[in-house]
């Protein structure tokens, strides 16, 4: 009785642990997409730290900090679920595929 219940548990972490992992990745690589877009609009100049990450509606915020030379501001890219990144760094919006 005891051995069916550790398997049991262990399942259920094994299958939770994967889940939280695949959530990551896709944070990661909205971020990652997110970063190279705001360092190629700024021709790889600005310095990029993430501020805040989270989901909402089936689409992925990314809050970042942009200093690009001694000029700081806050940027928000929202990676849809098809790929498609829309850029704000409060006065502009760009939508890239």
């Amino acid at each position: 009785m005891k051995l069916k219940h550790f398997v049991t548990l262990a399942t259920i972490t094994v299958f939770g642990l994967s889940a939280n992992t695949a959530s990551a990745s896709s944070q990661n690589d909205a971020y990652n997409a997110c970063k190279s877009h705001v360092s190629e609009l700024h021709d790889g100049q600005a310095n990029i730290k993430l501020k805040k990450i989270r989901k909402k509606k089936g689409n992925i915020e990314v809050k970042v900090k942009v200093n690009t030379n001694g000029d700081r501001f806050t940027a928000l890219c929202i990676v849809a679920r098809d790929g498609t990144l829309t850029y704000s760094n409060g006065n502009e919006i760009v939508a890239k595929n």
